[in-house]
């Protein structure tokens, strides 16, 4: 645990901050060199660094305009990465958007913490 927040904490912070837009927490979650690939593709199949996670976020809303996310354990709980990291693997659903859209596949999304901070995103369709 680090910074007083757990691996899990540390990922379902970042994903909240991600879902409402707020860029200056999730640059504050995650590392500088932090990779991103989300399953959904809302512009590019990998954002990098701060600058990448500010364009995701970007890319999302004008996908999405403002949606709601529900979020569950994906069972595992947290594992070490075998680099001095902690996975942590969340179950996603949009379960709701201002266009009308909700209810679109799930899908699993496994946060890699490492000193608190987030330094990888790895989205895959759950299935």
């Amino acid at each position: 645990m680090a910074g007083g927040r757990s691996a899990a904490q540390v990922a379902r912070a970042v994903l909240a901050a991600i879902v409402a837009g707020r860029i200056a927490d999730v640059l504050a979650l995650t590392d500088p060199a932090v990779v991103c690939s989300p399953v959904t593709r809302p512009g590019r199949s990998v954002y990098e660094g701060h600058e990448g996670m500010a364009v995701l976020v970007s890319d999302l809303r004008e996908v999405w305009g403002r949606y709601r996310v529900k979020v569950e354990d994906a069972g595992g709980g947290v594992r070490a990465d075998g680099a001095g990291g902690e996975r942590v693997t969340l179950r996603l659903l949009v379960v709701e958007t201002d266009r009308g859209d909700g209810a679109v596949e799930p899908v699993l999304t496994e946060f890699t913490v490492r000193g608190g901070l987030v330094t990888r995103i790895e989205s895959t369709p759950e299935g």
